[in-house]
């Protein structure tokens, strides 16, 4: 494994200041402390590189006698040869790791990287496709049709009655005549009146006559009663309304 030029050069710097200040040379275990080598072997290597850029020379060997000295120095001096790292533990992390950036660079040079993994297949939960939300039917128009007329006698009795309770006046109508159509379909096939075909005041007229139809007499005379009172208030209304309307008009 060849070292990086920064552990060279502080490598050989550290040489140079023991030499300046006399103190004896690094240790192979101070060299290891201090780059964080794992072997002894890694500590000898550098320092053979340094002897083969002519950097240093080494003398003695390996051992508590080593000496070394600054520059190349041929007269009597040792050949070095490169110790060979031994191989001390097995790491996965770092495996895994110098196979990726093998890979990388068999790609960099034409070589087809090993084939990865295939992912693993979806799940069924993901596959199903989320069911589709149905949109809203919009009402047609011509389903709808809105009809005013003025309630009085027994229909105006039965939609007080209906709307005690607090349901609204148009619910009541509804209601009233959904019970009238209901109640008109077994008939429908002897001669009965068709209530779709009839126009607004007829069909409240036939409203009328189905609501009061087996009712109290009492009952009704008292409804009756009150639908004139209603009638005359309401001709007596008119009346006053028609004589603003000549005096307005007059002015």
């Amino acid at each position: 494994m060849a070292h990086a030029k920064l552990h060279r050069q502080i490598m050989l710097d550290w040489i140079e200041d023991a030499i300046s200040a006399g103190h004896p040379m690094p240790a192979d275990a101070a060299i290891c402390e201090r780059f964080n080598f794992q072997s002894t072997e890694l500590a000898r290597t550098l320092l053979a590189e340094l002897a083969d850029a002519g950097k240093i020379t080494v003398r003695g060997g390996y051992g508590p006698g080593r000496e070394i000295l600054l520059g190349r120095v041929r007269s009597g001096a040792l050949s070095i040869a490169k110790p060979e790292p031994s191989i001390t533990r097995v790491d996965p992390e770092v495996d895994a790791a110098t196979a990726k950036i093998m890979a990388i660079v068999g790609r960099g040079r034409g070589t087809s990287p090993a084939p990865a993994a295939p992912p693993p297949p979806p799940s069924a939960a993901s596959v199903a496709a989320p069911p589709a939300e149905k949109a809203p039917s919009m009402p047609n128009p011509a389903d709808k049709k809105t009809i005013s007329f003025v309630a009085s006698g027994p229909v105006l009795e039965e939609i007080r009655r209906r709307t005690a309770d607090g349901t609204s006046f148009n619910q009541a109508m509804q209601d009233l005549l959904a019970d009238v159509m209901r109640a008109s379909q077994p008939a429908a096939s002897s001669g009965a009146v068709d209530l779709s075909a009839l126009e607004a005041h007829a069909l409240i007229s036939e409203l009328a006559r189905r609501v009061t139809a087996g009712a109290d007499p009492a009952d009704l005379a008292a409804a009756e009663e009150r639908a004139k009172e209603a009638e005359a208030r309401a001709e007596a209304a008119e009346a006053r309304l028609a004589s603003i309307r000549a005096a307005m008009g007059a002015a």
